[in-house]
């Protein structure tokens, strides 16, 4: 790959280089492979978004639009038809294949938009047995003072 040729925040050449990558990721194709595509080194691009607080706006815009994508995309690789082995079965291979191309979506987007895609996880007692919290002090640790003052609280809180 030759050798990026420097260029300012604003340049024309550098917005149009990074709105086809946009473009690209709109599409389903990720930035690393857009910008080999492109002939861009992808240090580059991450250079300009450095730079370039407009074109760092646009990418973030043009990622959650391929994270969507790839969301959708999930549903398309689930119904696609599996083909069948030399004996007429299901293909155990191309089903594998089908699990891990979801599999490797799911773990994408739950990482980079947990939020949105990840797996909501509530800790939350039973409503007859709520979650409670206790503590346990070690009152050989504490000085005499500090047990009166303890003492003192507890029965101001019972009074």
């Amino acid at each position: 790959m030759s050798r990026q040729p420097k260029t300012k925040p604003g340049d024309p050449e550098r917005t149009i280089k990074a709105r086809q990558v946009f473009e690209f990721m709109r599409q389903g194709v990720s930035a690393l492979s857009a910008c080999k595509k492109l002939g861009l080194k992808h240090s580059t691009l991450a250079d300009w978004f450095n730079e370039d607080k407009d074109l760092a706006a646009e990418y973030v815009r043009a990622r959650g639009e391929f994270f969507d994508f790839m969301a959708e995309e999930i549903i398309v690789i689930a119904d696609e038809p599996v083909g069948t082995n030399d004996r007429g079965g299901m293909d155990s291979a191309a089903v594998n294949k089908q699990r891990l191309q979801i599999d490797a979506r799911k773990w994408i987007l739950a990482k980079a938009l947990p939020k949105k895609y990840g797996d909501r996880v509530t800790l939350a007692g039973e409503e007859d047995s709520p979650l409670q919290v206790k503590q346990t002090i070690d009152t050989s640790k504490l000085s005499t003072a500090t047990l009166a003052e303890i003492m003192a609280a507890k029965d101001a809180e019972q009074a």
